[in-house]
């Protein structure tokens, strides 16, 4: 769904080959997320460390499942 809304957002900027782009800033998301999981290791309350790298985990997924 995602690279379905950014082909339309490209195509409406002039973005001629928007499905070369899609991968590049897929995995530039992902290194962002990668980094901000392993930080959420140091937070020092449980619960929110818990709840933190769960939702980061459930970004990541979702991103490495979208195409």
């Amino acid at each position: 769904m995602a690279s379905t809304i950014f082909r339309s957002v490209a195509n409406e900027n002039g973005i001629s080959i928007p499905d070369d782009l899609w991968p590049r800033i897929k995995g530039y998301n992902l290194s962002l997320l990668f980094q901000a999981y392993s930080v959420s290791h140091d937070v020092q309350n449980a619960r929110l460390k818990k709840k933190l790298s769960d939702a980061l985990s459930q970004q990541i997924e979702t991103l490495i499942e979208s195409h």
